[in-house]
């Protein structure tokens, strides 16, 4: 089994950032409502769930990141749960391909799509 765990995009204008799970645990105001979090009865914070997965660092991956994996493929790829919720990594053609546990050794998490926007098209 998977740890549950989450981060959240921070959604309000002002703020545009990335909330860590120790935040949303303590966030006694907060309460988890399909993909998002309510604050005060209001849209604010985006979910991003864990895969469960760790890179070549040691560091969580969460659907929404960015890697590089030079061995396996050229270029940057978003990582996403499938409909199967199988972790996948996604082409700029939208065509899906699994990630596999070898793969694990030479992925490297570089940033996520909400904090860095252009990053697949840099």
């Amino acid at each position: 089994m998977r740890e549950i765990k989450f981060r959240a995009w921070d959604n309000r204008p002002e703020k545009q950032e990335m909330v860590s799970w120790e935040q949303i645990k303590h966030n006694t105001n907060m309460q988890l409502v399909g993909c998002y979090f309510w604050l005060f009865n209001r849209i604010e914070f985006i979910a991003i769930q864990y895969t469960g997965l760790k890179d070549k660092n040691g560091t969580d991956i969460y659907d929404g990141d960015v890697i590089t994996c030079p061995y396996v493929f050229d270029g940057k790829r978003e990582v996403t749960f499938n409909a199967l919720g199988a972790v996948c990594t996604v082409d700029a053609d939208g065509s899906q391909h699994s990630i596999d546990m070898l793969m694990l050794k030479e992925i490297e998490v570089i940033g996520n799509i909400k904090e860095n926007p252009n990053l697949l098209t840099e």
